[in-house]
């Protein structure tokens, strides 16, 4: 556990959480110690306590099983022990006041009895402050617990990948970025997606920008979505932080309402911009057919009669040679749950409208 209680000085700068070679983390300092502050006591186990805060931190809510997949990834462990280790982890940062959970409700997302969604009190987002930089002020989530299932989907959603990645050796989840996090880089546009991500297979990254949709909103609406994402592309400034120009792919909770959003994106493309219509990708799949079918999961596409593999592995194979602009992404670009990843390179010769950018060494 991380100790009794957040400590900090009465008076100075805001502290710095600080680390000991030996006892990991266990103090609080400021930046020029003079405002040190004792944390009681430090027990095995804090470092993956605080990678169940940052995790937390990232996604904004999340269940006990998503932790668990994310918490412990390539370890070497039963079924059981990641079990039981998570359940341990929760539980300390319930006693220490970091986290708290959400009430169990009836007819959850995927039927059935929901798990409580766990979120971080003021004292747990003070903490992952500490860890995160970047992290943006925000209240304690208790009070937007009506949020939690748009953050549980969109966590499943990155979960779908991290497991197709994981049974591949040439393929790897370089990039994800929560919405927050494109928020920060985006700025007050119109329109600002659940997630990015690239997928790397081979040599290639595939780029894609996610939408939730939990139904609660008419068609009229989405299709104004959509609309957002048309401007955003005519307008270019999507160049100051994209790469690529991505897929945009619309996961919703049953194929009806797949089906529904899909013939209202087709009439916006239609009415608004034809130009747009025969060059940006939009693509729609319901959340159980992109867990049944993982990265290659049939998708319903704008503008297309068939459904279409969400990723062509076949296509991808076949591709040899790159095209679009020259890209490094810097490491800041990649999200804080993902690993690292090298930079990727492309000729150029024009705009890549594949949703694809060559991976470099």
């Amino acid at each position: 556990m991380l100790g009794a209680r957040w400590l900090r000085p009465t008076t100075g700068p805001r502290p710095v959480w600080a680390a000991s070679a030996w006892r990991g983390l266990s103090f609080f300092s400021t930046p020029d110690n003079s405002g040190l502050v004792e944390e009681p006591r430090l027990v095995r186990g804090a470092t993956r306590d605080l990678e169940a805060v940052r995790l937390i931190a990232v996604h904004r809510f999340i269940t006990r099983p998503q932790l668990e997949e994310l918490l412990f990834a390539g370890e070497s462990l039963t079924t059981r022990s990641r079990q039981v280790l998570a359940w341990r982890v929760l539980g300390d940062l319930k006693r220490e006041g970091y986290v708290r959970a959400t009430p169990r409700q009836l007819g959850g997302v995927s039927g059935g009895s929901n798990l409580p969604a766990y979120f971080l009190t003021a004292a747990g987002l003070r903490l992952a402050a500490t860890i995160i930089p970047d992290l943006p002020k925000r209240r304690p989530a208790r009070r937007a617990a009506f949020l939690a299932p748009h953050s549980l989907i969109t966590t499943e959603i990155e979960l779908v990948f991290r497991r197709a990645a994981a049974i591949r050796a040439d393929q790897q989840l370089d990039i994800w970025e929560a919405d927050w996090q494109l928020k920060m880089r985006v700025g007050g546009r119109a329109v600002i997606p659940d997630a990015r991500l690239a997928y790397r297979v081979g040599e290639w990254r595939n780029h894609m920008l996610i939408e939730v949709d939990l139904g609660t909103e008419g068609t009229r609406f989405f299709a104004r979505k959509i609309g957002g994402y048309v401007d955003l592309y005519a307008g270019g400034g999507w160049r100051d932080f994209l790469p690529v120009w991505p897929k945009v792919v619309t996961v919703t909770l049953t194929d009806a309402r797949a089906a529904s959003l899909h013939r209202a994106t087709e009439a916006l493309l239609i009415s608004h911009s034809p130009y747009a219509s025969a060059r940006l990708s939009f693509v729609f799949v319901s959340l159980d057919e992109l867990r049944a079918g993982g990265i290659t999961a049939p998708c319903r596409v704008a503008n297309a009669r068939e459904r279409r593999p969400l990723l062509d592995l076949d296509e991808i194979a076949a591709r040899v040679e790159p095209r679009g602009p020259l890209e490094d992404v810097p490491a800041s670009l990649v999200h804080l749950s993902s690993p690292a990843a090298p930079s990727e390179m492309v000729k150029t010769d024009g705009s890549n409208l594949s949703n694809q950018t060559r991976h470099g060494t």
